[in-house]
């Protein structure tokens, strides 16, 4: 079986129409058009969305084989779509500015001791007391990091 063959059976198995499947995926109707009819291909990141999008692997989606049968589940709402993609990108700006602000946190923590030290003005103890926030900080931004790479991993179905 060839791509845009099971581009298109899974599609409508999923019960997608062309233009629900090209929303979900962010690319226009007439692309799907094309997968499906092997006049072009879609590049790896529509595949790995296609993939998720159908619940397939990359493999299954790929390989030569024929599709085994599976039991068709409802299509996604365009509001649906449109609620995973704005949680998607909210995710990401949540992220960035954790990010952000675990980064400012160590750098403002490494300027007040560098300056408050210089000038003796804090004691050595207090020194220590920071360092070990800023190493806490940098532990934390480490966690997020690797929250969001796996959650981002899960979200894909265990495929890197």
């Amino acid at each position: 079986m060839q791509l845009g063959e099971k581009i298109y059976t899974l599609r409508t198995r999923a019960g997608y129409s062309q233009e629900n499947f090209a929303e979900a995926l962010g690319v226009s109707r007439q692309s799907v058009s094309r997968w499906e009819n092997d006049t072009a291909m879609p590049d790896t990141e529509y595949l790995v969305k296609m993939c998720r999008l159908l619940g397939t692997s990359l493999d299954g989606l790929m390989l030569e084989e024929d599709l085994p049968y599976t039991e068709e589940k409802p299509p996604m709402s365009a509001e649906e779509v449109q609620k995973r993609n704005s949680l998607e990108k909210f995710s990401l700006i949540g992220f960035i500015l954790s990010f952000f602000v675990c980064v400012a946190g160590l750098v403002i923590s490494a300027v007040a001791v560098a300056r408050g030290r210089r000038a003796e003005e804090i004691p050595l103890r207090a020194v220590a007391g920071t360092a070990i926030g800023a190493a806490g900080s940098f532990f934390l931004l480490i966690a997020l990091v690797l929250i969001v790479v796996f959650s981002v991993v899960a979200g894909r179905g265990g495929a890197v």
